[in-house]
């Protein structure tokens, strides 16, 4: 079996140490939607998804209408979750 290798560039980082998950008027938040807007990125790699954002409904709407409308790709590292490789709704789990 050939096993092909994908690499992923990192081209953005957005961090809001000091804020709550919860908060999505996160400062860079707000950058990182405002540049996925401008095109300026397809793919989103989060550590978790609780780095994403804690708020189940606020999160639920970017991974279920927005990001899919855009043509984000998401990654949740150590949720092992690619909605390229997923069914969206297979994230309800991970929230609970």
């Amino acid at each position: 079996m050939e096993v092909e290798e994908k690499s992923i560039e990192l081209s953005y980082e957005y961090v809001d140490d000091g804020y709550s998950g919860s908060n999505f008027e996160r400062p860079n938040f707000k950058n990182m939607i405002d540049d996925l807007n401008k095109g300026k990125f397809s793919i989103i790699m989060v550590k978790d998804l609780s780095r994403f954002g804690r708020d189940y409904i606020e999160s639920g709407k970017y991974l279920q209408k927005i990001f899919p409308e855009k043509g984000i790709r998401f990654i949740s590292v150590n949720d092992n979750y690619d909605n390229d490789n997923a069914d969206v709704s297979d994230i309800h789990l991970r929230f609970v």
